[in-house]
């Protein structure tokens, strides 16, 4: 690295730097001097922070951002609270990120409380709090950007959007890299490009760096072989005089000849360099088991690397460290590789925690190739859990890359893992239905259709394909995947393993009877499950399968029972919900337990309780940034709560609910839902309006196989085509809706269907029947209505 004194040239992009009203972006080249550039700046601030890429990194999230919050903690291995009187001033929430990112267990309930979306903005918040805490103006450099990990860029656009921002000089470096255009904004930013020295002040250079050493031919001779590049010149500087035939050809070379140079030190120098950039003491000696000191401070004299606070070494430039790895053999390195992840896993298990990626990295150069996988999807989960996206699909896409090493009879099981993970990623950023997502899960379909036999190990994935499938109300797909999971349930044995597969296929078919509309196999789902389940044995799987299987199921027989007109087993149901999720202790499920477990309550007639229950899963979904379950809770209360669209303002805020619901591909309750919203519309006089969408809540909903709703979304349409004068259509699909409901055995819909027949002058025939399937002391409003009815016939 340039120091001062020996800094040169640069006049222009100086002044164009210090003129800049915003943010500045310095591109280059490899040792083109941005290093040299941003030090001169450096030199000038008594206030700095520097957030360092590392060359041979590893892809872990945050790591430039851990690495300056370690450096401020002062302890590389820190504790809570060491975390906490460092940043004593920080909000518990902020301090509990800052954990979660540093592996510390006390940041692991923020995984159980918050969604990944919220939990991604909470992370980028704290660490820009926590850098405020320590530093209010100055300069914020981040060098080398081509080496950050998805999830720091992240945190620099946030810092990009706080009013905080302006009271600091931020300056980013790094090489030409496209996911700066993908990651970074572009308005704001200056962009600023840093060319070799012209040849005046590459010769100023030289002449600073060697004034006396060099004669007239090799200054000449070290000049054309530099090329204005100023790390060139000072290694070729630093290198002393030569014939032209001894200069390296090129920079790599010289730094080659760098390394080889130091002597006894080189051998240390390469296993530091196969740890990173920056290396610690301690871990060179766990994987040597010597002490490495004498031969660092002997290459610190020799200029290749320099101590750094709290233990810490650091290459004196990013490209000696690649050259320090580089010239060891391929075969060494990979060996070398297998010696550190052992290391890592029998003495660094906080480093592991807090760098989920770092394993996988390891295990892969060494070309541990199943080891790796299984490393790279198990970070991805942990990524896709901190909210860490980006970086969450490249450790899966790593993992799917590694299948192709496998040998063939090993690769389905991982593909289909790698597949579901990177379907489950882009769906949290582009929605449910996005064509990446379903292409992923397509392939997870495919490949696991093509199977003679599936493992264990492959029903999280199919499990996650199925979610997807019901959610998106794709029930051909959901049939298939259920019908896989069947046969790997009828194929296990009977010891734990066998019974937590078959937990998986009968929740999987439960959702899916549900949804259908087969009432009746939908609670002999629930009860082959109940004799399964063991809270003590099986809420585990949560950490597997991203679900409780006994919730994931029960949760659906309140509503079931309600529709068949079995009300008064509603209450008893939503209390075992709320039990069992009080014995989960997972607060991330409430928004889902107390938003479905309304639904019920309302169909039972148990408004209040219901509207209730509702706006605490809104309230309990926006504290967690759980979007998806505000949007549902939100289009609930309009389907629960009618005068929340009686003016046009309402109507359209439902409308424009079930439009985001569809955008994002939440397809499976859209129909239904399109059909109330047809029903408000009606009742403020736009019947032609209504009319448009329900017929087309009944095109989606024949066209899905996902009839939970179908008679009920018939029953609305049928009032749509009497308003305008549509009559026969609107017998029509008033008697289908009866036929439905009746084969069904839904009481609910069929005795509203009933009574809309009643009320346009038909026959009260099975209206009696029907009200005598539920309670007698049922609070249903149709059963109120039966009764009259049935008193004047």
């Amino acid at each position: 690295m340039d120091q001062p004194e020996t800094f040169v040239g640069r006049a222009r992009e100086m002044a164009k730097l210090i003129a800049a009203d915003g943010p500045v972006l310095i591109i280059g080249q490899a040792g083109v001097g941005k290093t040299a550039f941003v030090g001169h700046v450096a030199s000038q601030f008594a206030a700095k922070s520097v957030f360092q890429g590392d060359a041979i990194g590893h892809g872990s999230s945050f790591l430039p951002l851990r690495d300056w919050l370690l450096d401020r903690i002062g302890n590389p291995n820190p504790d809570y609270a060491t975390l906490a009187e460092a940043f004593p001033d920080l909000a518990t929430q902020d301090r509990q990120a800052l954990a979660l990112i540093l592996g510390l267990p006390e940041g692991q309930v923020l995984i159980a409380t918050l969604s990944s979306l919220a939990l991604k903005g909470l992370i980028e918040g704290a660490i820009w709090r926590a850098i405020l805490a320590r530093q209010q103006r100055g300069l914020l450099l981040f060098e080398d950007l081509h080496w950050f990990d998805v999830a720091s860029l992240g945190v620099i656009n946030h810092i990009f959007t706080t009013p905080e921002a302006r009271q600091f000089t931020i300056i980013l470096t790094s090489r030409e890299d496209a996911k700066l255009g993908r990651y970074l904004p572009s308005e704001g930013l200056l962009t600023l490009a840093l060319d070799p020295l012209p040849e005046e002040d590459a010769r100023v250079l030289l002449d600073r760096l060697a004034p006396d050493s060099l004669t007239a031919d090799i200054r000449a001779q070290v000049l054309q072989r530099a090329g204005g590049v100023p790390l060139f010149l000072h290694q070729l500087a630093r290198r002393g005089a030569g014939p032209d035939a001894a200069l390296p050809a090129t920079l790599m070379d010289l730094l080659g000849e760098r390394i080889d140079s130091t002597g006894d030190a080189k051998p240390v120098l390469q296993r530091a360099a196969a740890l990173g950039r920056s290396f610690r003491v301690e871990m060179l000696r766990a994987l040597d088991g010597e002490d490495p000191l004498p031969h660092l401070r002997a290459a610190a004299r020799a200029g290749v690397v320099v101590a750094r606070p709290n233990n810490a070494w650091e290459f004196a430039h990013a490209l000696l460290a690649q050259a320090a790895y580089q010239s060891m053999l391929r075969r060494t390195r990979e060996g070398l590789h297998a010696r550190i992840a052992d290391m890592l896993l029998a003495h660094f298990p906080q480093v592991l925690a807090r760098e989920p990626g770092l394993l996988a990295d390891h295990q892969h150069k060494a070309r541990q190739f199943l080891p790796a996988i299984v490393s790279y999807l198990q970070a991805s989960q942990k990524l896709l859990m901190q909210g860490a996206f980006g970086d969450a699909e490249g450790m899966a896409r790593a993992a799917l890359a590694l299948c192709a090493e496998l040998p063939e009879e090993g690769r389905p099981e991982l593909q289909i893992a790698a597949h579901t993970m990177i379907g489950s990623v882009l769906m949290q950023v582009q929605g449910f239905t996005a064509e990446p997502v379903r292409q992923e899960f397509d392939t997870v379909l495919d490949i696991s259709s093509a199977q003679a036999a599936l493992g264990p190990n492959t029903a999280p994935a199919l499990l996650g394909a199925h979610t997807h499938a019901i959610i998106s109300a794709q029930e051909a797909r959901a049939n298939r995947l259920g019908d896989l999971m069947d046969r790997m349930a009828d194929s296990a044995g009977q010891d734990d393993q066998g019974n937590e597969i078959r937990l998986v296929a009968l929740a999987a078919r439960n959702g899916t009877r549900f949804y259908q509309g087969r009432f009746a196999e939908q609670l002999d789902c629930i009860a082959q499950i109940r004799p399964i389940y063991r809270l003590e044995k099986h809420a585990g799987m949560i950490a597997r399968y991203g679900m409780d299987m006994f919730a994931a199921a029960q949760m659906f027989e309140g509503p079931t029972r309600a529709i068949l007109g079995q009300t008064d087993r509603v209450p008893a149901l939503v209390a075992e919900t709320d039990a069992h999720q009080a014995a989960l202790s997972i607060p991330v499920m409430q928004p889902y337990a107390l938003v479905w477990g309304s639904v019920p309550l309302f169909y039972a007639g148990h408004l209040d309780e219901a509207l209730a229950r509702l706006d605490r899963g809104i309230e309990a979904a926006e504290a967690q940034g759980a979007l998806f379950w505000q949007f549902i809770g939100k289009t609930w209360a309009c389907v629960m709560n009618p005068d929340l669209a009686r003016t046009p303002e309402g109507i359209a805020g439902f409308g424009q609910l079930i439009d985001t619901l569809r955008a994002i591909g939440a397809n499976v309750g859209v129909p239904y839902f399109s059909a109330v919203h047809s029903a408000r519309l009606l009742a403020a006089g736009r019947a032609d309006e209504a009319l448009q969408i329900s017929s087309r809540a009944l095109v989606e909903t024949q066209a899905e196989g996902l009839h939970c709703w179908h008679a009920e979304i018939l029953r609305l349409h049928a009032a749509n085509c009497r308003a305008t004068g549509r009559s026969a259509d609107a017998r029509a699909a008033l008697d289908r809706a009866i036929e439905v409901a009746t084969a069904q055995g839904a009481a609910l819909w069929l005795i509203r269907a009933l009574l809309d027949r009643v009320d346009q002058g038909g026959p009260a025939a099975g209206l009696a029947e029907v009200a005598a399937r539920f309670p007698a002391d049922a609070a249903l409003p149709e059963l109120a209505q039966s009764r009259a009815h049935l008193a004047v016939s």
